[in-house]
């Protein structure tokens, strides 16, 4: 969610409410759901490149909208709350967004630790193919971005 997006009011989460997930948590809980889902985010890196490779203050999980009561049936007893920016909105909100691509997404905030150690992480053991689109996408929706050249740099100095 950009700042410019963010709706007014919500509540500020200085101390989240919650003990974050891991993956195998939320496989667990959807084992029967038929509806697609995947884990998106820093998690979703961190299942890419097969390790934990920093904490995680939440798990973000991505389903189709026509989806979402079929995910919120096998959940009953937990709490929907938008998250984003510091701040927590009520489910029916203006500030629920869609999770975009998690690299390009990430690129936006990359000065941020997390965002930095989760390109590093991956920037080198993305296929020809996935760091193709990356560099496409980052020169569309970013032009000029330092993941660009350290895109490259990751691959050995070739351009994707």
């Amino acid at each position: 969610m950009t700042d410019a997006a963010i709706p007014p009011g919500g509540t500020e989460v200085l101390d989240p409410p919650w003990d974050p997930w891991h993956p195998a948590d939320i496989a667990r809980l959807l084992a029967g759901v038929t509806v697609p889902w995947y884990v998106a985010g820093g998690w979703a890196i961190d299942l890419f490149i097969g390790r934990q490779t920093r904490e995680h203050g939440d798990l973000e999980i991505a389903i189709p909208a026509s989806a979402f009561a079929a995910i919120r049936g096998v959940l009953p007893d937990y709490e929907f709350d938008v998250v984003g920016s510091g701040r927590r909105w009520p489910l029916d909100s203006p500030a629920f967004d869609v999770m975009e691509v998690g690299l390009l997404f990430k690129a936006k905030w990359a000065a941020e630790p997390k965002n930095q150690a989760d390109f590093a992480a991956t920037a080198g053991l993305l296929g020809e193919d996935a760091a193709g689109w990356l560099r496409w996408a980052l020169q569309r929706v970013h032009p000029g971005h330092a993941w660009i050249e350290a895109l490259d740099r990751a691959r050995g100095g070739q351009p994707s």
